[in-house]
């Protein structure tokens, strides 16, 4: 979500102080109002990647969705293709009486295992993964299957910081309360004026999408704030599951430990297997 212009405090972007000491890539690039996707992210990235390898740079990748990291690290063919009268077709069947049920009844009929793995309400991904399937003639499951066969592109490692669940939860709600401070309400409201709508992609980052429902008075504020702590939390363990599913992560106990304690330890694994 950092690639979008004007999406600041809810995406806890690096501060231009944090970006003079250190250069970031791929924040601010484009408009709000942009359908960036996955495919896109990794087409921009890995030339930014292999030029920063040319030149005897070590690059590092922060964060986020599991996805977008293997977009990245792992060879992942995507149908680069889109048919916007397939999306449109099954966005209008989303939209009427239990839309949402049929279209993942459609999905479980052709691929059960991602039908299994995505809600009913996560209708972004049903619809993508109905017209993967429409365009291609090949589920998503057996693409992600037959991604994984092959060999990464880079020598990587993945390191995760290892919290007490308490802890991570008592942080993830410390850190939407400064959210909120720092003007998170403000903000949303200043991408409304510009005629963002919920149907945006990046109207679906969390904060954003909560917000835009207080808005639209389908919830109080204090609502607002206490679904974007839940939809944090939920986000936490869906990423703890990503992790704990690949063999190659490297555990490191965070709890009571400094950000440079944590950046040597790192720096020594990385010296010690090369």
């Amino acid at each position: 979500m950092q690639v979008y212009r004007g999406m600041d405090i809810g995406t806890a972007k690096p501060t231009v102080s944090e970006r003079r000491n250190v250069r970031h890539h791929m924040i601010d690039i484009v408009n709000p109002d942009t359908n960036y996707t996955v495919s896109d992210f990794s087409l921009t990235a890995r030339p930014i990647v292999d030029d920063l390898l040319c030149r005897g740079v070590q690059p590092v990748l922060c964060g986020g969705s599991g996805l977008y990291v293997d977009s990245i690290v792992k060879p992942m063919r995507f149908a680069e293709k889109s048919s916007e009268p397939i999306r449109n077709a099954l966005k209008s069947i989303a939209a009427g009486e239990n839309g949402r049920e049929e279209l993942h009844a459609r999905l479980a009929a052709v691929d059960p295992v991602a039908a299994n793995r995505l809600h009913p309400n996560d209708i972004r991904r049903v619809i993508r993964a109905l017209e993967v399937y429409e365009l291609t003639g090949h589920t998503i499951t057996q693409q992600q299957a037959e991604d994984r066969m092959c060999a990464s592109d880079y020598l990587y490692k993945i390191f995760a910081l290892d919290w007490p669940r308490e802890t991570l939860y008592r942080r993830i709600n410390e850190r939407v309360d400064i959210m909120i401070d720092e003007g998170l309400e403000r903000e949303v409201e200043k991408l409304l004026d510009q005629g963002l709508t919920i149907d945006l992609t990046s109207m679906q980052g969390l904060g954003y999408k909560e917000m835009y429902y207080y808005f639209i008075g389908e919830t109080t504020l204090d609502q607002a704030i206490q679904n974007i702590k839940q939809g944090t939390r939920h986000y936490a363990k869906r990423q703890l599951t990503w992790l704990k599913r690949s063999q190659d992560v490297v555990w490191l106990d965070a709890q009571g430990r400094s950000p440079d304690s944590l950046a040597n330890e790192i720096l020594e694994e990385c010296k010690y297997n090369g």
